[in-house]
């Protein structure tokens, strides 16, 4: 009786893993297939180029004064 009950505990918690894995991979590719992955490595790009536009802007001014 005991063997069963945890055969029984065992096969819900590989059953749940199976599912969590499932799940995750099913969202982490909706993501990929809606884009928003790229929309937001795209949003991180412009952000890097305008901060190193910045940086470049105090080196100029800072040359100026």
């Amino acid at each position: 009786m005991t063997a069963v009950v945890l055969f029984t505990i065992a096969g819900f918690l590989i059953g749940a893993v199976i599912a969590y894995v499932i799940i995750y991979y099913a969202i982490a590719g909706g993501l990929k297939e809606s884009g928003l992955v790229r929309k937001a490595q795209d949003v991180n790009d412009r952000l890097y180029d305008i901060q190193l536009r910045l940086d470049r802007l105090e080196k100029a001014k800072g040359i100026e004064d």
